[in-house]
């Protein structure tokens, strides 16, 4: 391939990532006070609690009160299932009221959806914490996959620790933290990006 040919196809290439990467940066979820979708290509590690509260537009705690739909998606052996869940406290975003929550689950062999292999089902009368990001054209919050977006804790105020699921990234700044409402919001307070996934 001459030179020149092999400029123009990576000066090509360069305009259609930068062109993909401004229109993620600036597409919004819908509304003018949405906030963007993603701001990179990059997939972040969100294993740590303010990796998670950096990525997420929306993190808050529900109370699970029913399942209000199940379908199958395109992907084998996987169900969407939409709940009502009755947000306790937004600790970023605007959550309020009762809202929809889509979680996947997975199917077993007996056609039961089971949390098996990273699926997560909430169950009714439970609490959660939340973390993802709400679809302005439907409306419904999109928590982060697996147990990553979807924790479940104990009420406001109640103590949070590890044997909970926290993970903080540096537990020092977690010192004065003794409720879930306290950790949470220290999360939010404390959130910053995670690494590149490898």
């Amino acid at each position: 391939m001459s030179r020149s040919r092999t400029v123009a196809s990576v000066a090509s290439a360069a305009v259609v990532l930068a062109t993909a990467a401004y229109t993620i940066a600036v597409v919004s979820q819908g509304g003018d006070a949405e906030t963007p979708v993603e701001h990179s290509l990059v997939a972040r590690d969100l294993s740590k609690d303010e990796w998670l509260a950096h990525a997420s537009p929306d993190v808050f705690h529900g109370t699970v009160l029913a399942m209000a739909s199940q379908a199958h998606t395109d992907q084998p052996g996987e169900v969407e299932q939409r709940w009502r869940v009755r947000v306790d406290r937004a600790f970023k975003g605007g959550a309020s009221g009762t809202v929809t929550v889509s979680t996947i689950a997975y199917v077993a062999r007996d056609g039961s959806p089971t949390d098996e292999g990273g699926g997560v089902i909430p169950r009714p009368g439970r609490m959660y914490v939340f973390s993802g990001h709400r679809n302005g054209s439907d409306h419904v919050y999109y928590p982060f996959g697996g147990s990553a977006g979807t924790r479940p804790s104990p009420a406001l105020n109640r103590p949070f620790g590890v044997k909970d699921g926290s993970q903080p990234l540096h537990p020092e700044r977690f010192g004065g933290a003794e409720t879930v409402e306290e950790y949470w919001t220290t999360a939010v307070k404390n959130a910053v990006s995670g690494p590149p996934l490898t």
